[in-house]
């Protein structure tokens, strides 16, 4: 059902030459401005009807819960910035910088589907573990962490490469980070929405909702076991990205504190390490993130939807931008206020003292007077 609203909104994939042709037009041709509200009016008509159709369509009682909120945050989201940017447009505002930046703004509103996806798929289908399903012998990389092709059309080229990004970025850019050693994790790379729904049904996933979870997620994590599919990735950066984004979560489950770290301070922190290592291979694409997540943010702070750090699923996935940036920040403002020396140590005492009593030690604040006075910063505009 999902995939519906990424094929329906098409447009949005297409944008870039969208963008090409709409600032071509704009900068010199005096027909240009004409050109460019028909091209955006098409776009408008097709985006409300594409949405129309699909509360009309959808049997939604047959959709699991977290699939219908994931839906109905892409069509909110969406609508808003249509409209914002119509209104720009119709009022002669709408310059090259400012479509720009609502372009990559509802691009982003796709991306956090898929993000937020991801880390549901394991927890709600209960998947304990994921099966072995490597065709060829793994490529061994370092601390017993290896990695393979889940399919015979993944290259070798690829999987070398892939280890070569997880040797000389993912594990420093951890280490750096949390203080901790990845180890230990399997981790296999698809080429395709056929073997990797395949391998999805092997791990139990029902089969009516491998569709769904095939077109928009990006990975799936289980304990150990990463699976990322490679035709969900745009380039080398993101693929970086979500490698050391998920084998941070591997090295939280390998030293047992995965489960004992408040969600926010588990995504914040692998938030960190992907963005981290994702500017490594492409600052520029890093430096768009940051002003794109940014500006969603601004407009949550603007509409008064701004969530907690302790929001649960629920809101999260009802919510109007992407809520694991404000983890991000949150691990950012811990690590520039206290240093990287006093993360790490309140990560290692986690197990022994727990997150609450080892964030009072290392930080000299309790973990709940932090939050609320993150939120209240974030509601001020500070960030």
């Amino acid at each position: 059902m999902l995939s519906w609203v990424l094929n329906g909104m098409l447009p949005l994939v297409l944008w870039d030459v969208f963008g090409s042709r709409c600032y071509t037009e704009m900068s010199g041709n005096p027909g240009g401005e004409r050109t460019v509200r028909e091209l955006w009016m098409t776009f408008l008509l097709a985006s409300s009807t594409f949405f129309t159709n699909l509360q009309h369509d959808v049997d939604w009682g047959q959709v699991s819960q977290w699939f219908t909120g994931a839906v109905t945050q892409v069509e909110e989201q969406v609508a808003v910035g249509l409209s914002s940017l119509d209104q720009l447009l119709v009022s002669g505002h709408l310059g090259n910088t400012v479509f720009g930046n609502g372009v990559g703004s509802l691009q982003q509103a796709v991306n956090h589907v898929q993000r937020v996806l991801d880390q549901q798929v394991g927890q709600s289908y209960h998947i304990g573990n994921l099966p072995q399903v490597a065709r060829e012998k793994p490529v061994q990389i370092a601390n017993g962490i290896s990695i393979a092709s889940g399919d015979s059309s993944v290259p070798s080229s690829v999987v070398k490469s892939s280890s070569v990004l997880i040797l000389k970025i993912s594990i420093p850019t951890i280490q750096h980070t949390t203080g901790m050693e990845p180890k230990d994790a399997k981790i296999v790379l698809f080429s395709s929405r056929t073997t990797y729904g395949a391998a999805l049904e092997k791990a139990g996933i029902p089969k009516q909702e491998i569709p769904n979870i095939v077109a928009e997620t990006g990975g799936i994590t289980v304990g150990n076991d990463v699976w990322i599919p490679l035709y969900a990735l745009q380039s080398r950066a993101d693929l970086a990205n979500v490698l050391t984004h998920e084998l941070t979560h591997v090295t939280f489950n390998q030293y047992g504190i995965g489960n004992a770290l408040p969600t926010w301070i588990n995504e914040g922190t692998a938030w960190t390490a992907g963005m981290s290592a994702e500017g490594q291979v492409n600052k520029n694409q890093e430096q768009l993130m940051f002003a794109a997540y940014n500006q969603d943010l601004q407009a949550a702070v603007d509409s008064g939807q701004l969530l907690p750090l302790t929001a649960d699923e629920q809101q999260i996935l009802g919510a109007s931008y992407n809520v694991e940036w404000e983890d991000f920040l949150a691990v950012r403002q811990l690590m520039n206020t206290h240093g990287l020396q006093e993360y790490h140590s309140f990560l290692q005492h986690v197990k022994g003292a727990g997150a609450s009593q080892s964030f009072q030690t290392s930080f000299h604040v309790s973990l709940k007077s932090f939050q609320n006075e993150f939120d209240a910063g974030l509601a001020n505009g500070s960030f």
